[in-house]
């Protein structure tokens, strides 16, 4: 009679010639094949946070370098024209044909809204030979933020060109990472005349204590405001 073998059970022989018994090999249960994957989702989300973190860090560096850069093109040109560039003298609207006399880099695509008035498709043509290409927000598209979107760079000077300030508006990821003499400050033409406020998001570069304080969206110069 042939004895039936479970295959559980199965001799098996050792090299010295010793039986032993073959044991089964068992696979993930489901419950914990599930735990790893909510582990795996787990650390992939944290590791996305990070990145995303680290992207907006060096986002921001990006623009503290650039105002550098513009500061430094600025005492170049002055040091060869006895002047700071004229605010006015790129825009693609004149200031006598609705111009403001105030440069946006970034703000709009230049048709209507706050493009009309403000945009400058050069970037400040004047520092071409100091500083090329002029920098562009890292956050903005390459035609501008949109009609009506005020965000990116902005540049402003006293009608004599011995003063300006350049603006970083309302891009700035990591407001504690903007550097002390970097924070925008200002003062409100329409407000209290002394009373300083600060712009958050946001951080600038200035020729002086007076110009430090200018509000950039405005043709505001000696404390009132009037045309630039």
């Amino acid at each position: 009679m042939r004895l039936k073998t479970n295959p559980l059970q199965a001799k098996s022989y050792l090299p010295d010639g010793k039986a032993g018994n073959l044991k089964a090999t068992h696979g993930f249960t489901l419950i914990e094949l599930l735990v790893v994957i909510a582990i795996i989702s787990l650390l992939s989300s944290i590791i996305l946070a990070s990145l995303g973190a680290a992207r907006s860090k060096a986002r921001d560096s990006k623009r503290i370098q650039d105002l550098r850069q513009v500061q430094n093109a600025l005492e170049l040109y002055k040091a060869d024209n006895g002047r700071y560039p004229d605010d006015s003298s790129t825009l693609d609207v004149p200031l006598g044909l609705g111009g403001t006399g105030m440069d946006c880099w970034d703000c709009a695509d230049g048709s209507v809204g706050v493009g009309e008035y403000f945009r400058d498709s050069t970037r400040l043509g004047p520092l071409s030979s100091y500083l090329n290409p002029r920098p562009s927000d890292p956050s903005a598209p390459l035609n501008g933020f949109g009609d009506g979107d005020a965000r990116g760079y902005w540049y402003k000077s006293d009608p004599n060109g011995q003063d300006y300030k350049v603006l970083i508006y309302n891009t700035i990821e990591n407001t504690n990472a903007i550097p002390q003499n970097m924070i925008d400050t200002y003062i409100d033409p329409f407000g209290d005349p002394d009373t300083i406020l600060v712009r958050d998001n946001s951080m600038s570069i200035w020729s002086s204590d007076w110009s430090k304080t200018w509000e950039t969206f405005t043709c505001e110069f000696s404390g009132g405001f009037g045309s630039c």
